[in-house]
């Protein structure tokens, strides 16, 4: 419980007579020193009121997302930045919403039940199924091999968890302008 409300995620596996590993992931800061070099978020954006921010770029959003804590968090943040969203709890639920709706930007978690980010979103890039759709790849592990995976498996960008509002607002303005939908 203590995991969850911390905003991460716990994980055990056990074999009979070999013993358990009990995994968990947790939001903390990242170490001062970033290893990698993909990623292209700053911490700031020149949209300091973002109230209307969904009326002067609206976009059609997608929150893939298995844990209601990180759920109620994207809620927060999204409804600072004016934007409703659909859900998905897993990536199988995921392929399902882009097949039956249309999205600009789909915030995909990494580790989920039955079908991860990673692959719903290789089904989603291999089978077409959202070809105008931005996919962001949202996970606790800022390792660089982690991001290389999202990267290789189709997603557009990375973002450690916990997000910052400053963080969505920038790339949803940037994907509405590379859209044409700015007011």
């Amino acid at each position: 419980r203590l995991i969850e409300l911390m905003g991460g995620d716990l994980e055990i596996k056990s074999e009979l007579g070999k013993g358990s590993v009990f995994m968990f992931s947790i939001f903390a800061q990242a170490a001062a020193e970033e290893t990698y070099t993909r990623i292209d978020v700053p911490s700031t954006t020149e949209e300091t009121d973002f109230t209307d921010m969904a009326e002067k770029y609206p976009l059609r959003l997608l929150v893939v997302e298995d844990n209601e804590i990180n759920i109620k968090y994207m809620r927060l943040l999204m409804d600072q930045l004016g934007y409703p969203f659909d859900t998905a709890r897993d990536g199988l639920e995921a392929i399902e919403k882009v097949t039956e709706n249309a999205y600009d930007v789909i915030f995909m978690d990494i580790q989920m039940p039955r079908m991860n980010g990673l692959k719903a979103t290789e089904k989603i890039i291999e089978e077409d199924l959202a070809p105008d759709t931005f996919i962001i790849g949202l996970s606790a592990n800022a390792f660089t091999e982690d991001i290389e995976k999202a990267y290789k498996a189709g997603m557009h960008t990375y973002l450690s968890k916990p997000v910052r509002a400053d963080q969505i607002a920038k790339l949803l303005k940037e994907r509405a302008l590379q859209l044409g939908v700015s007011s």
